[in-house]
């Protein structure tokens, strides 16, 4: 009889280099969301790296749960949620600073009941702090992750070595295929699915 713990020991290699090949292309198309681009465009590059985060965070739960997994990948997996959560909510703002701008939306109207309208650019800030913030974080979480990286190939056996790096490889060429690409843009991660 198998332990509970003996599908996510086998399969823990992929599970990593999915992981990492997401977490790194999440890292490198952040910088697309702090062009100064029409809203549409920005929220277009906020989702894609929102599927980045979810996808990334996906095998990292799964990776965890085996037996030999390091203490540090439970804090990267709280990383990816902060991360994920500063994006979804700079993502809300964005996507609703017209309606805050306009005196005539029923939103401002709602918020605005006594004609005040300084608070309105406060929130148009505060979805350029909330992407500067995550620009911050993961300018922080790059050497901790490498270091993560590292330590976690340097205890893996031989065997799971190799199925890292074949995954890892595999998922990185595919990644860069134009059908990936695509399910990337059109594939609008589910918030409340993953929380």
């Amino acid at each position: 009889m198998s332990t509970p713990n003996a599908n996510s020991n086998l399969n823990r290699p992929v599970h990593l280099g999915r992981r990492d090949v997401f977490l790194e292309k999440a890292m490198e198309l952040f910088a697309e969301c702090l062009q100064a681009l029409p809203v549409k465009k920005r929220l277009g590059h906020i989702d894609v790296v929102l599927y980045y985060v979810q996808s990334s965070l996906e095998p990292a739960a799964m990776a965890v749960k085996a037996e030999r997994a390091d203490p540090q990948e439970e804090a990267l997996i709280v990383f990816l949620r902060l991360v994920y959560c500063y994006l979804h909510s700079a993502r809300a703002m964005m996507e609703n600073e017209s309606q805050l701008d306009n005196s005539r939306s029923p939103l401002w109207k709602f918020l605005h009941r006594d004609g005040k309208t300084e608070s309105s650019m406060n929130f148009t800030r505060s979805s350029e702090q909330l992407l500067q913030d995550v620009a911050h974080l993961f300018r922080m979480a790059e050497e901790p992750f490498r270091d993560l990286q590292k330590k976690v190939a340097d205890a893996m056996t031989h065997e799971d070595r190799a199925r890292y790096q074949l995954a890892y490889e595999n998922l990185k060429t595919h990644g860069q295929s134009a059908a990936h690409a695509r399910r990337a843009v059109h594939e609008r991660p589910n918030f409340l699915a993953s929380s």
